[in-house]
């Protein structure tokens, strides 16, 4: 089974996550919605407190957390500081995929990592991705 979700480029945690939800774990895509509706509204408030709830709660994504990170950095722009680790910790994570171009977060945590300052160091994996 496990062969078949890889072949298919399907993620086996999120498989699971789907058909065999625990009762702790809150809905990924609802939570992804909030934090790009927080991200369309300027609400640096309702994505931190977002980021709470995905940091309380077990079995949340890594590429979840690092979004809202992100999110919350590109909010809170005048802190460079803060933007830079944001960045920095997101490519780490992203680097722990192995096969990244087969797997959905790992892409949507790349595009979610790319900021105007760091497009020299991201265009290399862009590149591999659109050939």
């Amino acid at each position: 089974m496990i062969l078949i979700l890889q072949l298919r480029g399907i993620s086996i945690t999120q498989f699971f996550k789907k058909y065999f939800p625990s009762n702790d774990n809150i809905d990924y895509s609802q939570i992804s919605q909030e934090l790009n509706q927080a991200f369309y509204e300027n609400d640096v408030k309702k994505a931190k407190e977002l980021k709470l709830k995905i940091l309380n709660t077990k079995h949340m994504s890594t590429e979840l957390r690092d979004r809202a990170n992100l999110i919350i950095a590109a909010l809170n722009s005048k802190d460079d500081k803060t933007d830079t680790a944001a960045v920095k910790q997101a490519m780490h994570d992203f680097f722990k995929h192995q096969e990244w171009m087969n797997d959905e977060n790992a892409i949507v945590l790349l595009s979610n990592s790319i900021r105007k300052d760091n497009l020299n160091d991201v265009t290399p994996l862009v590149m591999m991705l659109i050939r």
